[in-house]
């Protein structure tokens, strides 16, 4: 006679189960990509503050609109909005900024992968390794 208890699992503590969480390769990759995709965002808003609207400033030249309260033509100028400027030296400071936190993330990355012996994102099987798995299930089956 067989016992008719279940047999008990054990189960992982709290503690392992968010130090696995923490040390997956999936969350690393997030976490990079996070990273990266802010340092983007900041350097092309820098490209677009600083030297895009500049650049455009100086083919806009004035906008000159009339008053509707004293029928008066009233001219603005872009470099009032102070358009007609290319702060290169913002975007230059930008630009310095991503490329030394990318190669700060890098690095990290790199200390990472020799720390645990793996890369960020852990390849699954081929599509070939997949299918050729359920043509030997299926075959494996009829044969059953």
């Amino acid at each position: 006679m067989s016992d008719p208890t279940p047999p008990v699992v054990k189960s992982k503590g709290l503690y392992q189960e968010f130090k696995d969480f923490i040390v997956s390769g999936d969350l690393m990759s997030f976490a990079v990509a996070f990273i990266m995709a802010a340092l983007i965002k900041d350097l092309i808003a820098s490209f677009i503050d600083n030297i895009f609207n500049g650049i455009l400033g100086l083919f806009l030249g004035n906008k000159c609109a009339t008053d509707e309260e004293t029928g008066k033509q009233v001219c603005k100028t872009f470099s009032d909005l102070q358009w007609r400027t290319i702060n290169y030296g913002a975007f230059l400071n930008s630009v310095v900024t991503f490329a030394a936190t990318a190669l700060v993330v890098f690095l990290i990355i790199k200390a990472y992968r020799k720390a645990t012996g793996r890369g960020l994102a852990q390849d699954g099987p081929s599509t070939n390794d997949l299918l050729t798995d359920i043509r030997d299930e299926l075959r494996s089956g009829r044969q059953g």
